[in-house]
């Protein structure tokens, strides 16, 4: 399926992502979660939602989640080429600390989880303040951010 001329698989939402079926929600057209509550597959009947019952003002509620796709990345390795063997584990320790840790990062680096444009800044940040500028991840994708 198509959305804002980018493909929406369903399956890139997580099972704790609460939808939204108010349609008369003055903000429902660039919320997150109602439109992917259009998306819903046929064999879902049941999980997270925000009920109907919700108060919604002209911003909307309080729930609102923007529908704008990101450009998220993943991939950390290749960042680290051409540092300086002395700063690898400083950078490295770094970074997993501002990811959450050991495993959080691996995640990252592997894809399971996407950096936001936010955490990309700040991963750059933590490379400049120790010389290195010329650092890119290793892969882009734009798609939905469904963490809020």
């Amino acid at each position: 399926m198509k959305e804002d001329n980018h493909i929406f698989d369903f399956r890139m939402v997580p099972p704790s992502f609460a939808l939204c079926f108010k349609a008369d929600c003055p903000r429902a057209a660039e919320c997150l979660r109602f439109k992917t509550a259009g998306f819903l597959p046929a064999k879902h009947q049941m999980g997270p939602a925000i009920y109907p019952n919700i108060t919604v003002g002209e911003k909307g509620c309080r729930y609102f989640h923007p529908s704008k796709p990101k450009v998220m990345a993943w991939g950390l390795s290749s960042m680290f080429h051409d540092v300086r063997s002395f700063h690898v584990a400083d950078l490295r320790a770094a970074v997993k600390n501002f990811l959450g840790g050991h495993t959080n990062y691996y995640r990252y680096n592997r894809g399971e989880y996407l950096l936001s444009p936010e955490q990309q800044k700040q991963i750059l940040k933590i490379f400049k303040k120790n010389g290195y500028e010329d650092v890119d991840f290793e892969h882009y994708v734009t798609t939905y951010d469904f963490k809020h």
